[in-house]
Parts: structure tokens; sequence; C-alpha cells
């Protein structure tokens, strides 16, 4: 299959990253972190260093992230962590977490090839949201997972997975 041959001898093994959906609705890359839905960014912080340093998405201070190189998992460039603001608190809380692939998976895998992947964890893609590259899967307790294409080869895949409640 095309999960092993093709990105084998740049030392990749997806199911390190993905894992299976018997284990959990998270990537295993996620799961393995112990992250939970509204953690704050110094929580996530003692599980993921430098996750802490947060910044604004925009003009507002409604949704801050942070971004987090990987190095110790071959396949991914970096973490995404988005933290919501609470309107209560007005602390922020962790709603998102996004794996950037390494580029040069590009080269090896195309959108429809990673998704169809993808789709062994997280359910069937309809054939015609698969040719609009339009991943995109509903979980447990309001997760989802998205896997995005930024459009350039200087990017890498993304795979946005919103915490589950």
């Amino acid at each position: 299959p095309v999960s092993s041959t093709a990105i084998a001898d740049i030392g990749v093994d997806l199911s390190e990253i993905i894992g299976t959906s018997q284990k959990s609705w998270l990537p295993k890359a996620i799961a393995n972190l112990g992250l939970e839905s509204d953690m704050t960014p110094q929580a996530v912080g003692e599980r993921v260093p430098g996750s802490q340093q947060v910044s604004n998405l925009g003009d507002s201070d409604e949704f801050v992230v942070s971004e987090v190189a990987v190095e110790e998992i071959p396949g991914i460039e970096k973490y995404k962590f988005t933290f919501q603001k609470d309107v209560e608190s007005g602390g922020h809380g962790l709603t998102s977490v996004t794996l950037v692939f390494d580029p040069v998976l590009k080269a090896r895998l195309s959108y429809e090839e990673l998704a169809q992947i993808l789709a062994l964890k997280y359910g069937e893609l309809e054939p015609e949201k698969l040719e609009r590259q339009e991943a995109f899967w509903f979980g447990p307790d309001f997760a989802t997972a998205n896997l995005i294409d930024r459009g350039t080869d200087l990017d890498g895949y993304e795979l946005e997975v919103m915490m589950p409640d």
C-alpha cells in the first residue's frame, strides 16, 4: 500500500502518527501527549514545552496560537495549538491541535492518497468530497478532523483536529 511503500525510505511511519480508531479519536501523535479540551496554554506547555508562548490570531485576542517544532516524530514538521478565549474567565482554553506534516510528504503522497490513509482511522469519504479535497470527519463529543492542503509545495499537509469536549 502507498502508506508504507511511498514513504518508508524517508523513515516516516504514518501508523505512528495517526494510530487506529480503536485506541483514540485523536491521532496517536496527539493522544500520547495527554492533552484535553480547554487546557490553558500553560498546562499544554507542561506537556509540550514552548506551546505556552502564544500570539494573537488576527487583530483580537479571541484566539491565540502557538507553534512548536517536532523533531522526535519523522513526518511531522510542527504542532500548531489554537486556544479560544473564555468569556467568563478571560483565559484561553485549547480548542484544536494541528499536525503540520513535513512538506517532503507532498512529493510522495497526493492529497487523495493521504486522505484515504486517514479514512482507515476516521471513516470513509464520499468520492465527490475527495475530488474537491474536502476530507473532513466528525467524531465523538464534537471532535472533528480536517485534512488541509495550503496549496504550495513549501507547506506540508495539515491535519487539524478539534479537541473532543
